[in-house]
Parts: C-alpha cells; structure tokens; sequence
C-alpha cells in the first residue's frame, strides 16, 4: 500500500513508518481505528468528528511530535502508561495486557456498571440536601472522566429505571478508582482502562490540532484542505 496525498492510499506499494529511509517515500504515522474514533471524540466529543477531521493538519499535528533523531516508531508524547517500551516489533509482556485490550464500549461493560451502581452503597441517602453537590459531581463524571463516556448515560437510565438518585461522588470515586491503567490489571474493567491510557495522548494531540485546524473548516468543503498545493 502505497500513500497519495490527502489521506489516500493506494494498494501494491509499502509505507514507511516514522523514520524514513529513503526520499521517495511520505512519512506515516499508523494507529488502529478505534484510537482514531477515540481522538475524533476528543477533539469534537462525538465519532465520526463533526465536523470531520481535517486530514492536512491532522497529519502536521503528528508530524510536530516527531523527533527523528530520537524515535524511529512513535511520537514524542505520553501514551499514558508508564511501563510502555515502544521499539519496531511489539513483544508482549506479562502484567500489560491492558494495552491491547479493545478500547471500544460494549454492552458488556454497560451491564458491569449498571449492575454495580444499582447496589445500595451508592443510594443517595439524603436526596433534597444533596442536589447543588449532585449537580458538581455529574459535571466532573462529564468533564474529569471524558474517556468514560457512556457513564452519565447509564447513570441517568439507572436513576430513572429505579426512581431513585444515585450519589455521584460515590460513581465518580468508583469510576476513577476501578479504570487506573495500572500493570497486572485484570477483569472487566480492562476495556475502558485502555481508553483511559489512549485518552492521555489524544489530549496531547488534540490541543496541538485545534490549535493548528483552519478556522473556516466545516468539514465538507475541500477548499481549505487543498489550499497548500494550490498556492
């Protein structure tokens, strides 16, 4: 497969990853597709990205975090787990499963949390004392715990579903406790503690790319995107 500009690519050629060794091909930076709803959800807190992800500064974006002096198949940024050695070959490594667990929510994972926050230990227990710290807490689950988006959903189907309110510290303890990207992780929580990790370098880059994406891009117009080659 071989790149053409603009984001397409074209089969029976090769590409060359970060550190190229030779002028003839284009630098690219590969990432799963999951990685990319992810970043796409960080930068416009939806996937597919509305506006659609402007392709030329997505790519300059990375390009900015490249040192080529220094790495040959990863970008000078955090990926969000301490332990991570990035070399060419990827070799697996007892106690770091989470890193290559799917990101990507399941109904599983909503079943988990639906069954857990329905135990009595996160009833609320004096509701019409509560509400102006109710509303504090559901706006950090919203805020502090981006990555975990399907939560403020599940938590006001639970309160509707049961007619009663749950204590949103109590979640918000929970959520951030149970999804720590830590070595020797196991269980259910795997998943979604995998896309916590993700969610530290899609920050990075998606600070560096709204910075950078042309203020006119309305994700449908190809004007702004070939503009550079025009000129």
């Amino acid at each position: 497969m071989s790149y053409q500009g603009e984001g397409v690519f074209q089969d029976g050629g090769s590409l060359q990853c970060y550190r190229l060794c030779s002028d003839q091909y284009v630098r690219c930076f590969p990432f799963h597709k999951e990685c990319l709803q992810l970043l796409e959800r960080c930068i416009s807190g939806t996937t597919p990205a509305v506006p659609s992800l402007h392709k030329r500064t997505l790519y300059e974006t990375m390009e900015g975090f490249y040192e080529k002096e220094h790495t040959t198949s990863f970008l000078n940024i955090d990926y969000g787990f301490h332990n991570m050695i990035m070399d060419q070959i990827w070799m697996p490594n007892i106690g770091e499963e989470l890193i290559v667990i799917r990101p990507t929510a399941t109904r599983e994972l909503a079943d988990l949390v639906k069954s857990v926050i329905s135990n009595d230990e996160f009833r609320l227990e004096n509701p019409l004392a509560a509400n102006p710290g109710r509303e504090h807490w559901r706006k950090r689950i919203t805020e502090d715990l981006a990555w975990f988006y399907e939560l403020p959903d599940i938590v006001s189907e639970m309160e509707e579903a049961n007619d009663r309110e749950l204590d949103l510290q109590k979640v918000y303890a929970w959520a951030e406790r149970e999804t720590r990207p830590v070595q020797f992780m196991r269980g259910p929580m795997l998943g979604v503690a995998n896309r916590r990790r993700i969610w530290v370098p899609c920050k990075l880059l998606a600070a560096a790319y709204l910075s950078k994406v042309p203020q006119d891009w309305d994700g449908i117009s190809e004007k702004t995107e070939n503009s550079e080659e025009e000129d």
